[in-house]
C-alpha cells in the first residue's frame, strides 16, 4: 500500500501575510521571496503541506472546469447533490477571486 502524505487539516485561511490553520502558520508570503515556508526538514506533514500548496493552481483549474461543466447541464434541482456541489465549487472560485 502506498504511503499517503497527510497535510494539515483545514480550514486554512489568510491572515495578513500568513496562511494559517488551527495549529498555527502554514506559510508566510514575503516580498523577499515568494513564500517563506515553515517546514521542518523531516516532517511528513510539512512536506504534504508544501505539495498541496504547489498544487493550488492545478486544483483551482480543476475546480473551474468542474464548475463550468456542471453549469453546462442547466440549473440543478433544489437541494440536489448537483446543486450542493455547484454551490461549493462556486464558493471556492469566489474565495479565490476567480468568479
Amino acid at each position: 500500500m502506498p504511503h499517503v502524505m497527510r497535510y494539515t487539516p483545514g480550514p486554512w485561511w489568510v491572515s495578513g501575510n500568513f496562511v494559517r490553520a488551527e495549529d498555527g502558520a502554514i506559510c508566510k508570503m514575503s516580498h523577499e521571496s515568494a513564500i517563506t515556508y515553515a517546514a521542518q526538514p523531516s516532517s511528513l506533514e510539512d512536506a504534504a503541506n508544501a505539495n498541496l500548496i504547489s498544487l493550488a493552481p492545478d486544483l483551482l483549474h480543476a475546480v473551474n472546469l468542474a464548475y463550468h461543466l456542471l453549469q453546462s447541464y442547466g440549473p440543478p434541482r433544489d437541494n440536489s447533490t448537483e446543486q450542493i456541489v455547484l454551490e461549493t465549487l462556486g464558493d471556492v472560485l469566489v474565495r479565490a477571486g476567480i468568479h
